[in-house]
């Protein structure tokens, strides 16, 4: 009874234990997250008023209360049980956390200071020893804490050493939980387990378990609320859908049918059904029950097909160690596939690498270090309880003609070269004379083949999700892929206790085969194909067992669709070749079919092929056979069509026999037979025939360094004098080498004319110097008579609508005009002659324009041209835009004519179209300036001109006395590409859109004014001023003293019609050519120039008044100003100021000096507000100027700490100058200036070294 003066808080006990299964830290996580949310929005609604004056008194009476707070926790634990649990098994602790604390705190509710000692340990519990182990060893705290009303303070004092203890047991065991911790992250953001399956079930429209292992399975899951355990039978080929719950596995045994197939097997438990944002393979064993009642005994698990090998060493001929020693079209190294020799039927023809004949020299057939003498033959058996599962082989691994070429031989400059160490196998270079290969053989013993022994059973458990599609896959470990265009290809299965081959299944193109759990013991592969009669054609069989954990190996794989077998059989037989790409990781075996080579189409049109073998020019006249073909002769070929930007492959053709390929495009003749040259920078190693180097072409700077060869293939026109065509064959070297058929550039002419394309300078006679010929970009007549449908959908082969495709040697073209097509505003087409441009560079990406000179006349045509590259898969194509360069665009009410100032003729009618229809404009008279002149009824023309070869905006007069309004405005831009053209030249009229110059009179009197013509008269009048009292009045000149002056109501009518004054006929020839503006009292109109090209300069002055001077003032200069004095000390002000986009020139009263009235005005301003001095800076002059002499950047490279700094990279720049101004108008000018810059690359086998 009385006042609280103090508090006191104690907490003791005794011990406390806590356990927790991982799976279940999720409720705990969801738990306190959403715990957490849940304060979080009561505290954002705000406290009600009972609870705020609680809060209140509180704070109030026993915030400053002396408190004591103290607590001591005697040993407690935490125990996380494993995830891992095996049937009839109890759960296994995983890791415990143990510790002590005691705490003491002192001060009152609003301000605590004191300290936590605690000591804690995290210990591992291993199963191997049944105990627990230390993992972190007891580490002291001591925790110093500071809490006042607005701060808070917390120290961690750690005085002794932290020993963490590390085997790999704890990390094997706590790797294994990873996936189930990843799990909780998962779910951190739900409450409950509930809550995550809703969210699985938003993401996953659609989950399934799909069993195409090829036996039927048992899936059970447990149900979060039922005791009981429901399996599912899935039959092979059949899907059931997948419920997630708490557990997100399920486990997995063998149906009773699959049971008396394979035999007794104990289940998987535990299986993870978790979706994942990628395909996840996962390998499980099925393991033989160990009873005694079961027949078949159990094989060991360690036993492993164990493999012989054998090196294979050779060395060059001394006569061959440079390729200029070789014949015409001989292979240096002599190979067997894909050589591109021209001699191949021969025996031993051409075969420049012998066994090693030098006495120092390892022995033709050895071990890996080349010490010890090996032979094939030699290689046996151990003991009657081994087999051999293949022939002797050769070992094809690693990146075609990188690591080996297609034989298999690795290269070096001495057979001590392949012993060292750190040396990688690598392909042929310009003074090797070494070489080697591995041949391998695998034994296995009879019981991993024996039936009659229990084996594992591998099970692939394939965990993908795409397109909000979960899915579970069940297959075997074995799959197959046909990545081939042959339909129905049939896949045997073999092992030495079978009898027979087994059918696994037949593939589609691009279809997955898993092969059947029951048949995945297989040791061997066979392909086939239905022929007649439902016998097959079938392959030799092929051993697929791995050898190693990461396995990788090519085969090559024959069917031979009829019998014939003997060496001219061969050459004539139709056959399948196949290339077999074998590749194990982690016992998961995929089997690619793939085709012998792939064909590429990056023309802009569709082509067809024709692939034929070396045998098809065999028996001709005995030279290359390149052109040559025997046509009386009918052996295996293909020909196929392929479209647009598509690739199709082909298996028809053996690599050994030196394939070739002929093209056709729409409108053309078959090309010649062009050698497929698959080999990595062939230069080195191969010496090609004359008429083979007359078609290669070398000037693609990536090829080189790629490797690629580039063959030119001409096709001529179906069409007589029609214009050949030139495209481009990139073989990208590999065991499936890649055909791409391209064309150097594709040209789009935009431009309205019919021009014509060759490739450089013409001799005296017209011809072209190069061995090309000229492209159109127009069709040929011929190809437009009698509907002809090759036209249609075929525009880039033919030349229709300005598309056409186009090759030059040297990467230039020049162009010349064959005729004009007319356009919208009523020109007809007209054929014209014309002599060719200057060479233009087509090596870059670039635009800039050029010119054409009409041969029988002065006109001139400009154009302008722009070089892209391709998109996409078409980055080997340059594009080659071409438009008129100058294009006329006509916004104004009515229809307008333009002409080149100066010429009497080549008038262009331009009617009312949007800025995307306008028209071209081309020069009539090539000596004559870049003006144009402008009129509304092809009459009267504008007094002056617009030069538009300037980029700009202007306002100009019309001459015509109907014109209304009598002003255009012309503005000189830089197009867009959607415009094609360089310059566009829009007109409009002011009434319609913002106008750019503006006279506005405030003053009380008529204001008469005009343009200057020229700064000439200018000084002239200054002068004049200087040397006389008398006034200078250009305008008293031209308005004499009449009494017609003061009554006339429109001074523009009394300059035109002359009236009572005969105003015409009295001026000079001088004043004739200007117009006067008239303005009467408040009176605005929109004002042009009479001579755009003339200096902006206004004089004016005041009708009807005693004239004493005149004013002169610079139009685009805003803020300038000038002042005419009248008597009684009357002033006229005219200045210059800027409103939106235009100038406006006002005159005004004002009985002071133009200074003091707009200091006074400017004084009597209000202070802005922000909006209004945001407002007013877009009106602010502002001129910045960076000038720097010279600027160098160079980038280092030296992420290999083994190897000294590299320069890879310089930029060097003299005299950079960057300018960036604003004028009070609000317009924005950015010019940059270099004088010159310099860019190397420093890095090695590049385009521009």
């Amino acid at each position: 009874y009385g006042e609280v003066v103090s508090k006191e808080f104690s907490l003791d006990s005794d011990a406390i234990n806590m356990c927790i299964h991982i799976d279940r830290l999720h409720f705990v996580v969801g738990t306190f997250h959403a715990f957490y949310h849940s304060v979080r929005k009561l505290s954002s609604r705000g406290t009600s008023r009972e609870n705020s004056n609680v809060l209140k008194t509180y704070r109030n009476q026993g915030a400053s209360i002396a408190t004591i707070l103290t607590f001591q926790f005697q040993p407690w634990s935490l125990v996380l049980l494993s995830s891992i649990q095996h049937s009839n098994q109890s759960l296994n602790p995983l890791l415990k956390l143990e510790g002590s604390a005691v705490g003491n705190f002192e001060g009152c509710m609003c301000a605590l200071s004191g300290e936590v000692k605690t000591d804690m340990a995290l210990f591992f519990f291993s199963p191997i020893l049944k105990d627990w182990i230390f993992f972190v060893e007891q580490i002291f705290l001591q925790i110093l804490i500071e809490v006042q009303p607005s701060d808070l303070a917390l120290d961690i004092l750690i005085q002794e050493q932290v020993n963490l203890n590390l085997s790999s047991e704890i990390i094997k065991r706590i790797s294994s939980e990873c996936s189930v911790w990843n799990k909780i992250l998962d779910c951190k953001s739900q409450s409950a387990s509930l809550s995550l399956k809703r969210m699985l079930d938003d993401k996953c429209n659609h989950r399934s378990l799909r069993n195409d292992s090829g036996i039927d399975l048992i899936i059970s899951q447990k149900e979060p609320l039922r005791a009981e355990v429901e399996e599912i039978l899935i039959e092979s080929g059949n899907c059931t859908p997948i419920n997630f719950n708490e557990t997100f596995s399920v486990d997995l045994k063998l149906g009773d049918k699959s049971k008396i197939l394979l035999g007794n097997y104990l289940p998987l438990h535990d299986l993870s059904i978790l979706p994942k944002d990628e395909e996840i393979n996962i390998l499980y064993y099925l393991i033989p029950e160990h009873s005694s009642k079961q027949t078949r005994r159990r094989i060991p698990d360690n036993m492993e097909p164990v493999v012989e090998y054998c090196i294979q060493n050779q060395r060059l001929r001394s006569a061959f160690n440079d390729i200029s020693a070789l014949d015409d079209g001989s292979d240096l190294l002599s190979s067997e596939t894909w050589s591109p020799r021209s001699q191949i039927f021969t025996h031993d023809a051409g075969h420049h690498w012998l066994h090693p004949y030098l006495d120092d020299d390892t022995a033709e057939w050895s071990d890996t270090s080349g010490s010890f003498r090996l032979m094939k033959d030699e290689a046996m058996l151990p003991d009657n309880s081994w087999v051999w599962a293949d022939e002797w082989r050769i070992e094809l691994a690693g990146e075609y003609e990188k690591d080996s070429d297609a034989d298999g031989w690795e290269y070096a400059e001495d057979f001590a070269k392949f012993q060292d160490g750190k040396r990688k196998r690598r392909f042929f270079r310009a003074g090797d004379v070494c070489r080697r290969r591995k041949w391998t053989r695998t034994r296995l013993t009879k019981a991993q083949l024996s039936d009659k022994i229990a084996h594992r059973v591998p099970l692939v458990w394939r965990l993908s999700f795409q397109d909000s599609c979960y899915n579970v896959r069940i297959t075997s470990h074995i799959t197959i892929k046909n990545n081939t265009n042959v339909s129905r290809l049939l896949c045997f299965g073999y092992k030495l206790p079978w009898q027979r081959d087994k059918i696994l299944g037949s593939l589609s193109p691009e279809e997955n085969l898993a092969v059947p759990i029951d048949l995945a013991s297989m040791t061997h592969l066979r392909l086939g194909i239905e022929g007649k009669c439902n016998l097959f054609s079938m392959s030799d069989r092929i051993m697929i067992v791995p050898t190693s954990q990461s396995y990788q190996h090519r085969l090559s794989l024959k069917i031979y669709l009829d019998t014939a077998k003997e060496r001219n059989g061969v050459l004539a037989s139709k056959a399948l070749h196949f290339t077999i790409l074998l590749q194990s990781k982690a016992d998961i075996i995929e089997i690619l079919i793939e085709p012998v080579l792939k064909v590429q189409n990056l023309l802009p049109c569709s082509v067809e092929f024709h692939l034929i073998e070396a045998a098809k020019q065999f028996d001709c006249d005995g030279k290359s056979g390149i052109h040559s073909l025997n046509t009386d002769k009918e052996f295996k070929s293909e020909e196929s069509e392929i479209k647009t930007g598509e690739e199709t492959c082909s298996s028809v053709v053996d690599p050994s026999l030196n394939p070739s390929i002929a093209v056709r495009v729409p409108g053309y003749r078959w090309s010649s037979y062009q050698l497929i040259v698959n080999r990595r920078h062939a230069k080195t190693s191969w010496k090609p025939t004359e008429l083979v180097e007359k078609h290669r072409y070398q000037n693609i700077l990536s090829n080189e360094k790629s490797g690629s060869y580039t063959s030119i293939i001409r096709l001529e026109s179906q069409i007589d004098n029609g214009d050949p065509l030139v495209i481009l064959l990139e073989v990208d070297p590999g065991h499936a080498p890649m055909l791409r058929i391209y064309a150097q550039y594709w040209i789009n002419d935009q431009s309205g004319f019919g021009l014509r394309i060759c490739d450089g300078p013409r001799d005296l006679l017209g011809k072209p110097l190069g061995i090309m010929q000229d492209r159109r970009t127009y069709t040929h007549g011929d190809f437009l008579k009698g509907n002809n449908p090759i036209s249609d959908g075929h525009e880039w082969a033919i030349g229709k609508n300005g598309m056409s495709m186009f090759f030059s040697q040297r990467q230039r073209m020049a162009v010349a005009v064959d005729f004009y097509k007319g356009d919208t505003a009523g020109k007809s087409e007209r054929k014209v002659k014309s002599a060719w441009s200057q060479s233009i560079d087509l090596s870059n990406v670039i635009s800039s324009v050029f010119s054409v000179n009409e041969s029988n006349s002065e006109r001139k045509y400009d154009f302008s041209y722009e070089v892209t590259t391709g998109p996409s898969i078409f980055v080997r194509t340059k594009i080659v835009c071409i438009f008129s360069r100058f294009r006329v665009a006509n916004l104004s009410l009515g229809t307008l004519y333009l002409r080149q100032e100066g010429a009497s003729n080549g008038i262009t009618f331009v009617p009312p179209v949007s800025e995307q229809l306008a028209l071209p404009f081309h020069w009539e008279d090539a000596s004559l300036p870049s003006n144009i002149n402008l009129s509304t009824n092809c009459v009267d023309w504008t007094k002056g001109s617009v030069n538009i070869e300037k980029v700009g905006v202007t306002a100009i007069k019309l001459n015509s006395m109907s014109a209304t309004p009598p002003v255009l405005q012309v503005e000189i831009r830089l197009a867009t590409l959607e415009q094609k053209c360089a310059v566009i030249i829009i007109i409009w009229n002011p009434v319609e859109l913002q106008p750019i110059y503006q006279l506005r009179n405030l003053s009380s009197h008529t204001i008469v004014c005009c343009q200057m013509q020229d700064e000439e008269h200018l000084a002239s009048r200054k002068a004049k001023e200087e040397d006389s009292d008398e006034q200078f009045d250009i305008l008293a000149s031209v308005l004499p003293s009449c009494s017609a002056i003061a009554q006339a109501g429109n001074m523009t009518d009394l300059v035109t019609t002359g009236l009572d004054c005969n105003f015409i006929s009295n001026r000079s020839s001088e004043n004739r050519s200007r117009s006067i503006w008239t303005l009467r009292m408040d009176e605005m109109k929109d004002f042009g120039f009479d001579y755009p090209q003339k200096p902006h300069i206004l004089e004016w002055n005041v009708k009807g008044a005693t004239i004493k001077q005149q004013g002169i003032i610079e139009v685009d200069s805003v803020g300038s100003t000038s002042t005419i004095s009248l008597s009684h000390g009357v002033e006229v002000a005219c200045i210059v100021k800027a409103t939106d986009s235009a100038k406006v020139i006002e005159f005004s009263d004002t009985h002071k000096g133009i200074i003091e009235s707009m200091t006074e005005r400017l004084r009597s301003f209000a202070p802005l507000t922000m909006e209004e001095a945001q407002e007013d800076f877009d009106h602010v002059a502002v001129t910045m100027k960076v000038s720097i002499m010279n600027t160098t950047l160079s980038i280092i490279e030296n992420h290999d700490e083994a190897k000294a700094g590299q320069e890879i990279f310089l930029l060097s720049i003299d005299e950079f100058t960057l300018r960036l101004s604003q004028n009070s108008d609000g317009y924005h000018d950015i010019e940059l200036r270099i004088m010159s810059i310099q860019i190397d690359n420093h890095i090695p086998k590049v385009a521009h070294p």
